[in-house]
């Protein structure tokens, strides 16, 4: 059985000192986990005691077999599918197997590769993801605050959309569709036009793609209104409506990496976490997509 641990667990495991106990119950079982270098070890770096630092970058390479395919890939990969399947005059040519391990190398090369050989180090790469991700948090934790005092106003957020042949279509989706629709454009606009950081979706995939024509006319929001199928994108659907779901729970930084956490629910056959509030988002997302994988809780003792 293929398991991910979201930070939580890995803090659990850490304070009980049982990293090497853990890995040899996941062997014997014929388990077996792996870590995301994006979150559980990003939020690890994020540490600011050095020794607690280095003790949970330990556990985390001693529990986990490896790093996970990246979600970040899996997005773009998702993407990439669905505008072959719509809008193949938005891509200019298409990335090769060649350049995807060369990614996979690299991303290896500056974060699970030189912390497992001395889990003291703080990469180059830190640096610059600690800057990129204290923005991405700061703008989320706005963005849901405003959401809550909208919300205590008695207002309901009403999406609307300016192309005429697609406000029909859209007015038939569910509200949670409509968001999902919504989140998901916003955040590969974004994403592509204003990248903050290394992704796969910039550094990969977006070489091959021609930008005039993917903005030319109505043409994206058609894209993502119409005719995009979120059931072919599982992973981009997961993180908007974990994000929805967040906005009734308490307003903390980990909130945006606990969306990272939740898009490894498509490709695990359980996502194990001690986070109650989190495990509550996970069944949400998992009973509305009907999803393979299915969240688990480690409660911790009383």
């Amino acid at each position: 059985m293929d398991l991910y641990f979201d930070s939580s667990v890995y803090d659990f495991i850490y304070k009980a000192g049982e990293a090497r106990v853990v890995r040899r119950w996941l062997q014997q079982a014929h388990h077996r986990v792996l870590a995301s270098d994006e979150a559980n070890i990003g939020e690890a770096l994020r540490t600011p005691d050095t020794p607690i630092r280095v003790s949970l970058i330990k556990t985390i390479t001693t529990v986990a077999a490896g790093p996970t395919y990246p979600s970040d890939l899996v997005c773009a990969e998702e993407f990439l599918r669905e505008v072959r399947r719509n809008r193949a005059a938005w891509i200019r040519t298409y990335p090769s197997l060649a350049s995807k391990e060369q990614y996979l190398r690299w991303r290896r090369r500056v974060s699970w590769g030189v912390l497992k050989a001395d889990p003291s180090l703080l990469p180059e790469i830190a640096g610059e993801s600690y800057h990129v991700l204290k923005q991405v948090i700061r703008s989320n934790i706005a963005a849901q605050k405003a959401s809550r005092q909208a919300e205590h106003k008695g207002l309901r957020r009403v999406y609307t959309v300016h192309v005429p042949e697609l406000a029909k279509v859209f007015a038939s989706y569910s509200e949670l569709e409509q968001h999902a629709r919504f989140q998901a454009e916003s955040d590969w606009r974004l994403q592509l036009t204003d990248p903050k950081g290394p992704s796969a979706e910039n550094d990969w995939l977006m070489p091959h793609l021609d930008g005039d024509a993917m903005s030319q006319g109505n043409d994206w929001s058609m894209f993502w209104f119409k005719e995009a199928d979120f059931a072919a994108m599982p992973t981009v659907h997961v993180a908007a409506l974990v994000e929805l779901f967040q906005r009734q729970r308490p307003i903390t930084a980990g909130n945006t990496l606990d969306r990272i956490h939740a898009q490894y629910l498509t490709g695990f056959d359980r996502l194990v976490t001690a986070d109650a509030d989190f495990y509550d988002a996970l069944v949400f997302v998992t009973q509305q997509l009907k999803l393979r994988g299915s969240p688990a809780l480690m409660r911790r003792p009383s």
